[in-house]
């Protein structure tokens, strides 16, 4: 099972050399916009050569980015590690800031899912060389502010900033925001605070900066860091008091650096940032896919009646609760079932309890549980859970034990995995079985193919 750590846990250096390999010039495929836009609320983990990023935000819920693959990496057994943890934990599989080519990777990876690319959150790539000149006849609006402004003010100057800056960079935002945030409206306050704050820890030298100053005070700042060919822009503010102070520094910011492509963001939506933006003839707008993974049974509107030669599987039922309670709850029964219903117990064990936990699991997909009955009597249930999006699932059986010793948990089991086979489509089935379970060895034996044992269990399989 992955364990995770905070994205704040470890110098921003340290995850850099995972970033700088990535081949992806979006914003938020950076470290320092995850940390900067903490409603990410990112965390990390390490396996098999890469770096796991995984996205705790209430826009997305749980949602992981495409694995960065470090200098040895296995990208395959990252994501199979991922799978495996969502259906461990019983979460739907999402992928979040991912490339045009890593949403082309993961839609050929997966049956069934669905995708969103939205326009409002699109990243704007820029020819560095183009905006280090602005030369031809479209960017003469450019030219002719940068103009003025030099016009203007003769004594301007651009520079990297420095880790002495700072009250400096401070006296400047604090003039941007009674100056300038007024004008921005509401729902630039967030992403002022979020700068601020930023600004406030940053180690400048680690970063690609940049500065304009007019008689020794700042006007304008900006903030990049590198991303593989690219150079992406966090932070860009100037004083709107200073007529072309903006299109002075983008230019400057682009001639001292060495990278083949700007990357500006997204324009949140925002019609004067938007119209800024393309003003700038970007290279392309760069899309960012959100995928949701589902799984096979998805399809299903509810838990079919699947019938055997003696026994009907169905859903479970309101009538059924004390009876299925009684079975969740047998200490002998379940000592093989290889699920201690208490570990993972969610406030008070009440009467439905069990119940209302497969109603749960149906509805958000992560498994189906079918009732067992002879005769229209509750005997038992089998279970498909752990629908690995691979084309992967477990099953497993248990009987109340009055109804044991006449076939009817081989019976159901079997049943259940031909169901999953040709009914669901499940590619494989997967179950286990203690060693010292006989009759559930000799089951297995029958119906499944042995794959592997540990001290405690047999492993088995059966495919298509």
């Amino acid at each position: 099972m992955l364990k995770f750590r905070s994205i704040y846990e470890e110098p921003i250096s340290y995850f850099r050399r995972y970033y700088e390999r990535s081949g992806v010039c979006i914003c938020d495929k950076t470290v320092t916009c995850k940390r900067m836009w903490e409603g990410f609320n990112a965390y990390w983990t390490e396996v098999c050569g890469c770096l796991v990023i995984k996205n705790e935000s209430a826009f997305w819920g749980t949602a992981f980015d495409f694995p960065l693959k470090g200098e040895n990496g296995d990208v395959e057994g990252a994501l199979k590690a991922i799978e495996d943890y969502c259906a461990e934990k019983g979460l739907k599989l999402k992928f979040c800031c991912l490339s045009a080519e890593e949403q082309m990777i993961l839609a050929s990876r997966y049956s069934h899912f669905e995708c969103v690319n939205d326009r409002n959150y699109r990243d704007y790539i820029y020819l560095r060389e183009d905006m280090s000149t602005f030369k031809g006849k479209k960017y003469s609006g450019q030219r002719n502010h940068i103009n003025k402004f030099r016009l203007l003010y003769p004594q301007a100057v651009y520079r990297s900033l420095v880790n002495g800056d700072r009250e400096k960079v401070t006296e400047f935002l604090s003039e941007w925001e009674k100056t300038v945030l007024p004008e921005k409206g509401a729902g630039s306050a967030s992403e002022f605070k979020k700068s601020e704050k930023l600004l406030s820890s940053l180690n400048y030298e680690e970063y690609k900066t940049g500065c304009v100053e007019v008689e020794g005070k700042i006007i304008g700042i900006c903030i990049g860091e590198e991303a593989f060919d690219t150079v992406v822009i966090h932070i860009e503010k100037y004083l709107y008091g200073y007529e072309g102070a903006g299109v002075f520094m983008v230019r400057e910011f682009a001639a001292a650096n060495k990278k083949t492509y700007i990357n500006r963001e997204d324009d949140s939506a925002t019609e004067g940032l938007r119209i800024s933006k393309t003003q700038y003839h970007p290279l392309r707008i760069e899309p960012e896919f959100v995928m949701r993974v589902g799984n096979e049974t998805d399809r299903l509107k509810r838990i079919p009646t699947i019938k055997s030669e003696r026994l009907t599987l169905g859903e479970i039922k309101k009538a059924d609760i004390k009876e299925y309670y009684r079975l969740c709850t047998d200490e002998e029964l379940n000592k093989y079932w290889g699920y201690d219903y208490r570990k993972d117990l969610e406030g008070e064990l009440y009467g439905s309890y069990f119940y209302d936990v497969a109603k749960k699991d149906f509805k958000t997909r992560n498994g189906v549980n079918f009732a067992i009955r002879k005769d229209g009597k509750f005997i038992g249930e089998t279970v498909i859970y752990e629908l690995n999006f691979r084309g992967e699932c477990k099953i497993g059986v248990r009987i109340l034990p009055e109804y044991g010793g006449h076939g009817y948990g081989k019976e159901a089991f079997e049943r259940t995995v031909k169901y999953a086979l040709y009914g669901l489509g499940i590619k494989k089935v997967i179950s286990s079985c203690y060693k010292e379970n006989e009759a559930s060895v000799k089951m297995h034996e029958k119906l499944m193919r042995k794959t592997g044992e540990d001290k405690e269990r047999y492993y088995y399989e059966r495919e298509y």
